[in-house]
């Protein structure tokens, strides 16, 4: 799975990596290496708490279809 999708919408909100860690509780080398594929553990609180805070959906993070 990617997450690849988390860093496309903070981008879009002009949310740093930093903000979005620190809201979400998880380290910033943490949130990297999920915007980079470089993990896939993540737990569900977390996941839904990114999607809480970029005001998306979990499934807009980890859908195949383009973010709007």
């Amino acid at each position: 799975m990617s997450f690849t999708r988390i860093r496309q919408r903070r981008r879009m909100l002009d949310i740093t990596q930093e903000e979005l860690a620190e809201k979400a509780g998880i380290s910033r080398t943490t949130l990297w290496k999920l915007e980079n594929g470089r993990t896939v553990r993540v737990s569900t609180e977390t996941l839904f708490s990114i999607a809480n805070i970029l005001d998306c959906d979990v499934d807009d993070l980890i859908s195949e279809k383009s973010l709007t």
